[in-house]
């Protein structure tokens, strides 16, 4: 099959940046190179030998990996006979190894699989009524190929499983009829692309070759490669022969930063432990330290045979599982510098969340200048610097758009933001955004090569590299909480604000410390509670959390409560909107309706806002319309604290001073403030007073048994809204008439109890 233009060649820039290369890790290569104990690498061996012997069988079913493997690479019946006949075909020509009723050879002629019971020869022979003979049955249908299906060639073959998850981390990108092609020799030029995409490497260099033309698809990955997959002598680089054995090996060591470790060891260690294998002699002697090096890290360990065949082939199907062993060894990733895969790769199997989060500011914290809508900003109007010296874009759809421009190899912030709610440009200095703000705004920034992975906030800013999780399919190989150790990396003030406020801390103080804690409580107070209602998840029970399965989880009111991280629905990404986020909880759940008698209040801020809940106290709204945020989150701050009328919070480090209250009272000052809620304080106090002293008789008159039920509900009705208005802890801010006509009522309800109460 020939090598047409292979997808292999893409491009490993992100956002107009060069992909930084991956630096070392011991084990890396779990290169099984020479796969699975070496099994792989015999293969080609074996497979040659077979269609020697049977030359008519070369092209066939047999002349794969399926002849003597499993779907697992272990060997199958066959393979299991061949290798205790030491190697010899021709000594189990006469066995039936798969048990199916027909000898080795009558498959091999008839082009079966001898080592796979389901894939046997047409039956013949005499089945006898009368001493005629049935004619042979016809042959089954060649089944049809559907070409249109992605990878059509791998169903059925033993790589299937390896070559797919090596697509999935988008080191193999098949061929341009949707073929895979898992038989074919790894060509040299397709090693070198496969090595720069794998290890993040960028293509392009100076490097040349007679026989690769600036036209050839696999031209920039050849010249980016050529550190690792040298040309000969000749000044060729011959990328369509097929790449050896230990031509790979010497890559594989070479990007990952090991070959000074190869190359530093005692020649009479090499030569020890290549001595162990039987062809040791053909492996060249610049190359011997290599495959030494690999063998006694446990990078490899040879055919089964105790052969290195180092001028032997790699199919596309043995790279892959080499490159899948890579991936799915912990000790690989640990020590990988980067195992991304970025957002496409994380879209496969995640497209709802994926095209969610597209419409959250973190997809566009950075975006290429160069990309369609990425610059909203109205040029015409800017004074300060032309479009076309802007190479990235910093956000644009909270409050404003930042323009950087390169210098060298580093980012500069350009004078004048574009304001998204005024329309107009501000003016900025200069600064520079390398370096201090890319940790946040991209994915796998390099400080000391100052190039990144992917642009903008993506799965992996937040969940971590995704190559395991992927090659594995394991949720516990990426990082994901419900904590507030999501957010604080970039977060780290407002969760610092946040976790001040008692917010986070209060699940662990009450479940601890309260005998009267409920699964009624966990609702509003446990993340995991919460965040498992909005996905739709059955929400765990106070039990879980005490002696269950999350014995260990105590995270409180965290970011995640209130803001959703993978989708924009509301401003600010809120789970719900402005005016109600605070309120699902900060809620008694009347429904409007009025509070019992004799009870008291939790949470009452809804109500006391909507002005329902209070006895004998007609409804009455709030008359401003406002969100708890405009008082208590002014400037984002995340303490909660509302000024008086003015407080000075933190902000990226930074104090600013806020005034809340000048959105709708330009007038108000720190004296009128503290004037109203000293009013409402001496109110308070007297009707506890009077509260106090209607207690006291209702106690006494009870225990006189002179106490009647029409009596004692006044005190029971005034206690409550007491109750209400205490619970709220506003002081009147919240909804001052209606503070007012409960302060008024209750006081007169108190008067009327003691009037009747001697």
């Amino acid at each position: 099959m020939t090598h047409n233009r292979l997808d292999n060649h893409q491009t490993l820039t992100k956002g107009g940046e060069k992909v930084k290369r991956t630096i070392l890790f011991f084990s890396i290569l779990a290169l099984a190179v020479l796969v699975v104990s070496g099994v792989a690498l015999a293969k080609p061996d074996y497979q040659a030998a077979f269609t020697a012997k049977y030359a008519a069988d070369k092209g066939s079913t047999l002349d794969s990996c399926n002849l003597c493997h499993k779907s697992d690479m272990s060997l199958n019946k066959f393979g299991a006979d061949f290798a205790a006949a030491g190697h010899d075909f021709a000594a189990i020509e006469a066995k039936d190894s798969d048990g199916d009723g027909a000898s080795n050879i009558a498959e091999i002629n008839a082009k079966t699989l001898p080592g796979d019971a389901t894939s046997k020869p047409a039956s013949t022979g005499n089945t006898g009524t009368g001493g005629g003979s049935t004619p042979p049955a016809p042959p089954a249908p060649t089944p049809t190929i559907d070409k249109s299906v992605k990878f059509w060639d791998l169903d059925g073959h033993w790589a299937e499983g390896v070559a797919r998850k090596a697509a999935t981390l988008g080191i193999f990108k098949g061929r341009p009829d949707n073929s895979f092609g898992p038989n074919d020799n790894v060509s040299r030029a397709e090693l070198s692309a496969i090595i720069l995409r794998t290890f993040k490497l960028p293509e392009g260099g100076t490097a040349t070759f007679k026989d690769v033309s600036a036209n050839d698809w696999f031209a920039s990955s050849v010249a980016g490669a050529a550190q690792y997959v040298p040309g000969y002598a000749d000044g060729t680089f011959k990328p369509n022969a097929a790449a050896d054995r230990q031509t790979t090996v010497v890559a594989l060591l070479r990007a990952t930063g090991l070959e000074g470790n190869a190359l530093a060891m005692d020649p009479a260690e090499v030569a020890s432990i290549l001595a162990g294998f039987s062809d040791a002699k053909t492996v060249a002697a610049d190359k011997a330290a290599y495959f030494a090096y690999a063998i006694r890290s446990g990078i490899m360990t040879g055919n089964n045979n105790k052969t290195l065949t180092p001028n032997g082939s790699l199919s596309r199907g043995q790279l892959a599982q080499i490159f899948v062993n890579l991936y799915t060894s912990k000790i690989s990733l640990t020590n990988l510098a980067n195992n991304y895969v970025g957002s496409e790769t994380c879209k496969t199997c995640h497209s709802q969340k994926y095209t969610d989060w597209k419409t959250t500011a973190h997809s566009k914290m950075i975006q290429d200048a160069k990309a369609p809508g990425a610059i909203i900003g109205d040029f015409s109007t800017n004074t300060k610097f032309a479009v076309d010296k802007v190479a990235l874009v910093v956000a644009g759809q909270m409050t404003s758009q930042r323009y950087l421009e390169k210098r060298g190899d580093e980012y500069w912030y350009l004078p004048a933001a574009w304001n998204i709610e005024t329309k107009t440009w501000s003016a900025l200095t200069p600064s520079k955004w390398s370096g201090s703000c890319t940790g946040c705004h991209v994915v796998g920034y390099s400080a000391s090569t100052k190039t990144w992975f992917e642009n903008g906030v993506t799965c992996e800013a937040c969940h971590g590299p995704g190559a395991e999780h992927v090659a594995l399919s394991d949720k516990s190989a990426i990082k994901y909480s419900v904590g507030d150790d999501m957010c604080s990396r970039c977060h780290s003030g407002q969760v610092a604000a946040l976790e001040s406020t008692g917010h986070s801390s209060w699940f662990k103080t009450q479940i601890e410390t309260n005998p009267r804690y409920s699964d009624n409580c966990i609702k509003c107070h446990s993340a995991t509670v919460i965040v498992a209602k909005y996905n739709g998840e059955t929400a765990p029970k106070l039990a879980d959390f005490k002696t269950g399965a999350l014995q260990n989880d105590r995270n409180g009111i965290t970011c995640v409560v209130c803001h959703d991280p993978h989708k924009r629905t509301n401003e600010a990404q809120l789970r719900n909107t402005v005016e109600t986020t605070c309120t699902v909880c900060h809620t008694s759940d009347k429904g409007g309706a009025t509070y019992t008698a004799g009870s008291a209040v939790h949470h009452p801020t809804k109500e006391m806002f909507d002005g329902v809940g209070a006895i004998d106290v007609p409804t009455m709204p709030a008359p401003k319309v406002i969100a708890c945020a405009d008082c208590h989150m002014a400037g984002g701050n995340h303490t909660f604290k509302p000024g008086t009328p003015t407080a000075t919070y933190l902000s990226h480090g930074k104090a600013i001073e806020v005034n809340p209250c000048n959105k709708c009272h330009s007038d108000m000052t720190k004296e009128r403030f503290d004037a109203f809620q000293k009013g409402i304080e001496d109110r308070m106090t007297e009707v506890k007073g009077l509260l106090d002293q209607a207690k006291t008789k209702l106690d006494a008159a009870k225990a006189a048994g002179t106490m009647t039920d029409s009596v004692e509900l006044l005190y029971k009705q005034a206690y409550t809204n007491y109750s209400f208005l205490e619970a709220d802890k506003s002081k009147g801010i919240h909804n001052p008439p209606y503070y007012d006509q409960i302060l008024t009522v209750t006081k007169a309800k108190l008067q009327d109890f003691l009037s009747k109460v001697k």
